[in-house]
């Protein structure tokens, strides 16, 4: 009986060994991933943060100011005169007239009809 008690035991404690080792080594495991993410992050909030640098030197610039205030508070230097034109698209005169003077759609029998007769 105290054979079996001491078999028993050792065991159970065996088994206790297994699983508690077991669930550290995955834990391991998964840190190594979660290390890994964490560095790929890293790396790309690095990036980000430079991307961000050289705007704020860009934003900082007096050339930078100076756009701003000419094109959104529509502000000029002293002595000069702001002329205010319209925004007009590239090309979007031409494709007005081009619609004004649509021509008329007619089935292809009307066309050679007036093709021919006319």
């Amino acid at each position: 009986m105290a054979r079996s008690l001491v078999f028993w035991l050792l065991l159970m404690s065996g088994v206790y060994l297994i699983v508690v080792l077991g669930r550290d080594l995955w834990q391991v495991l998964t840190a190594d991933r979660r290390v890994e993410s964490a560095v790929r992050k890293v790396e790309e909030l690095a990036g980000r943060r430079e991307e961000l640098r050289k705007e704020l030197e860009w934003v900082e610039t007096d050339e930078f100011v100076e756009r701003e205030a000419r094109e959104k508070l529509m502000l000029s230097r002293p002595g000069e005169k702001t002329i205010m034109l319209p925004k007009v698209a590239s090309g979007s005169i031409a494709l007005r007239q081009e619609e004004e003077i649509e021509p008329e759609r007619l089935e292809p029998w009307q066309q050679w009809w007036k093709l021919f007769v006319y």
